[in-house]
């Protein structure tokens, strides 16, 4: 599997992820909206202040607990969405970086190639890899699937 496919496959697991907190934060949202006297789109303040008519510890404690688990379920919406975005960067990276297949010809015809490491300067062309400058008598060999671009 190359990085393209690789960078694709996070994307798919990304969306998936976030799907699948989205459908949580919303069960979660419906449960502390059901917990709510009211409700929470026509939300009383006063109902959320703490004030009352009648107090039950364990009526609180509920209502409590499902405003945490939807602040929770918001938070992992949120880490969730920001991976998704990554993994789309991590795709045009991807794009960006692929490398192209070059004929004999052209890497012939070219003085540098693009790598990893940056521009190298060619020395000699083989068969299956280019021979690239790297400090006087510390020559290094280069595969041809791992040339980005060629100048």
């Amino acid at each position: 599997m190359n990085a393209l496919e690789q960078a694709e496959k996070r994307v798919r697991d990304a969306q998936a992820d976030v799907e699948a907190k989205r459908q949580v934060f919303a069960a979660a949202r419906a449960r502390s909206s059901a917990v709510t006297p009211g409700g929470l789109e026509d939300v009383d303040h006063g109902v959320l202040s703490g004030t009352t008519r009648k107090f039950s510890q364990r009526a609180n404690t509920r209502r409590m607990n499902a405003y945490d688990a939807e602040a929770r379920a918001a938070g992992a919406l949120d880490v969730a969405e920001k991976a998704l975005e990554a993994a789309h960067r991590g795709v045009e990276l991807a794009h960006q970086n692929a490398p192209i297949e070059y004929t004999r010809e052209q890497l012939e015809a070219a003085t540098h190639v693009r790598t990893w490491r940056g521009w190298e300067r060619i020395v000699r062309v083989n068969r299956s890899s280019v021979k690239v400058f790297r400090a006087a008598g510390e020559d290094d060999l280069v595969k041809l699937a791992k040339i980005l671009e060629v100048r």
